[in-house]
């Protein structure tokens, strides 16, 4: 597999969200743009600590002048969110070229933009696109309390009232929470909806499209929580075989495919480790595989293997 592509960026802003979340500015290190990218892109950024991270870029893509993430801070960090929250302006780092899974559709309709706590951030940045565009759209945004809700204030400059949906379960001021059944029922053949938020969330969404019957090509999600803190990743020892050497060795019951592949010299990129951003696929071309990450569809997984996460039954044969 080759290699991402990396454009050296240097912090141009750091500015507090909320108690818990920093926004994070990045300009080229050297040119006047960076790459260019759509709504519901993310970039894997390389930070200083070592560790790499995928993040979704919030701000406008009509702008490439610069790139702006917006990351919480988790009790259970795994040090992506400490290093981001430790960065300063000046600092430099690498990040990759946008990559993109959760676009708006191209065709013609309304849009129903939903989300959960950090998971504004892919959606921001559609909000700007819709904006752009004059494509008409709708936000429900849902958080703990209105003062969690991060880029609320811009967010407020940017939506028609009548548009803005808040749904805040614990404010002692207005507290509601969304119904998702309510919100899906009667959407018409021409509106999409794009939700991204925990993982509790997107189950009930997904659950409440099924009972619906909502075509799931207009039924859009991306999940911002990893599996890699969990025992997820692990489970009965099988065997990698490579295509290209013949090479074959044995992922044990407590190692991830990814760790058997880096622990033979098989250097495949990786980011996330928690199978959502699908930096490290490979390519899947014999075997039964036990698929644990939020990336592949249904048709891709007969071909590709996500080894941050996914197991092999036995063994499988793969072209990383």
């Amino acid at each position: 597999m080759a290699m991402k592509l990396l454009q050296k960026t240097v912090v141009e802003a750091v500015s507090r969200e909320t108690d818990r979340v920093r926004a994070v500015t990045l300009r080229h290190a050297y040119r006047p743009q960076l790459q260019p990218f759509e709504a519901g892109a993310h970039v894997t950024v390389h930070l200083p600590n070592g560790i790499r991270r995928p993040y979704s870029l919030c701000s406008d893509p009509g702008d490439p002048t610069t790139y702006r993430i917006g990351v919480l801070l988790e009790a259970e960090s795994r040090g992506g969110g400490i290093g981001v929250h430790a960065l300063r302006p000046g600092d430099e780092l690498f990040v990759t070229y946008p990559a993109n899974q959760f676009q708006l559709t191209a065709e013609p309709g309304h849009s129903v933009l939903i989300a959960g706590g950090i998971g504004i951030t892919p959606i921001l940045a559609m909000i700007y696109e819709c904006v752009r565009y004059e494509r008409s759209f709708e936000l429900h945004y849902c958080g703990r309390t209105l003062q969690d809700m991060a880029f609320l204030e811009e967010i407020r400059t940017l939506c028609p009232a009548d548009r803005l949906f808040l749904y805040a379960d614990e404010d002692p001021t207005a507290p509601r929470r969304l119904d998702f059944e309510e919100l899906l029922t009667g959407m018409s053949e021409t509106t999409h909806a794009y939700c991204c938020g925990p993982a509790g969330m997107l189950e009930a969404y997904q659950r409440t499209a099924v009972s619906l019957a909502i075509s799931a090509e207009r039924i859009h999600f991306e999940q911002f929580s990893a599996l890699a803190a969990s025992d997820n990743r692990f489970g009965p020892a099988f065997q990698i075989e490579i295509s290209k050497t013949g090479e074959t060795f044995e992922v044990s019951e407590q190692q991830t495919a990814l760790e058997a592949l880096h622990e033979h010299g098989i250097d495949v990129p990786f980011s996330c480790e928690g199978g959502i951003c699908g930096e490290c696929r490979t390519e899947l071309l014999s075997g039964d595989v036990d698929h644990r990450d939020k990336v592949l569809g249904e048709d891709e997984r007969q071909r590709a293997f996500m080894p941050c996460v996914s197991r092999g039954r036995r063994r499988i044969v793969i072209d990383p």
